[in-house]
């Protein structure tokens, strides 16, 4: 890590690393730096604990003969203060019931691992809500808000949130508090159906009958998509202060062109009926296009390490 400039402007720079990122369905890797990814691939998500961690252990050794000097790994579901454990992955089938000790699975999958790390190798976990946070305040606030969310709309539905460190020109600080948005209530009737379930792609398929990605742009389903993100987006302004919110995910950036047409008129008829405590904690929402889907949370990987690095 490198920091050079002075207070309020100052910048931190770091050596090469790679990003993890699992989704249900996807696991993505990439190489990161200056601000960039390289290498970029994706396979079907491990669902068997052990293959998930030979996959980890594997790719985590040949990022390091590569010359990575860290590796951050985004996972789908909770990640312990510590870093030590993670889990459980509900949205990975055969990982939905467990806590895993991250350490001990990599160095079991393979014991060169274990070495890697005693040499200084940095494995950095983070919730992907998190780490589509970074990528929001670094890749489309480009570090000019105060507070900066992600909403992740895939095979599940998460947030994230950071927060600009005013000591740093780069730096943007985790929000705790475990932003478990999808959880929320959809209504209050008896049937307690969340927004995951509701607005997920699993929710939608069952729903509808068909898979979101086979879902023509009139359909519908993405009236109430575009609804549902303009709401959650209220909230975290609402509840956290945010100031830009980004949707993210497989649905949240894939299918951003057949639901953004909705959620902006959400928003204009929000503005219109709001009173004055609302209109205050609108935040900004924007949309990016879908062939950014899969790549764009990597983006957070740098910006994870550097939370870590000055911490």
């Amino acid at each position: 890590m490198v920091v050079h400039g002075e207070y309020m402007s100052v910048v931190v720079e770091l050596e090469a690393g790679t990003c993890f990122a699992f989704g249900g369905t996807n696991a993505r890797m990439a190489d990161c730096a200056s601000g960039d990814i390289v290498g970029f691939s994706s396979v079907e998500t491990p669902t068997r604990p052990k293959e998930f961690f030979q996959w980890m252990a594997r790719n985590l050794l040949e990022a390091s003969h590569r010359g990575s000097t860290w590796l951050v790994a985004g996972f789908p579901g909770p990640v312990s203060p510590d870093g030590q454990t993670v889990g459980p992955l509900v949205n990975v089938s055969g990982m939905r019931e467990e806590e895993y000790d991250l350490g001990r699975e990599l160095s079991s999958a393979d014991p060169e691992v274990g070495r890697v790390l005693e040499q200084g190798f940095i494995v950095l976990p983070v919730n992907d809500g998190a780490l589509a946070a970074q990528a929001a305040a670094s890749q489309v606030g480009e570090h000019r808000y105060n507070k900066t969310g992600a909403l992740i709309f895939g095979t599940g539905v998460g947030a994230g949130v950071v927060e600009k460190d005013d000591r740093f020109n780069n730096v943007h600080r985790v929000d705790k508090n475990p932003l478990e948005i999808g959880h929320l209530l959809v209504n209050g009737d008896a049937d307690f159906e969340t927004f995951e379930e509701k607005y997920s792609g699993p929710g939608i398929e069952a729903r509808f009958g068909i898979p979101a990605t086979d879902m023509p742009g009139n359909h519908p389903a993405w009236v109430e998509q575009g609804a549902a993100a303009a709401n959650l987006s209220m909230t975290l302004g609402i509840m956290s202060g945010v100031e830009l919110v980004v949707p993210t995910g497989g649905l949240g950036i894939g299918a951003s062109d057949k639901y953004g047409k909705h959620l902006r008129d959400f928003i204009r008829d929000y503005e219109n009926a709001a009173n004055n405590t609302q209109k205050k904690f609108i935040p900004e929402i924007v949309l990016l296009p879908p062939y950014q889907a899969s790549e764009f949370e990597m983006y957070g990987a740098e910006g994870a390490m550097r939370d870590h690095m000055t911490t």
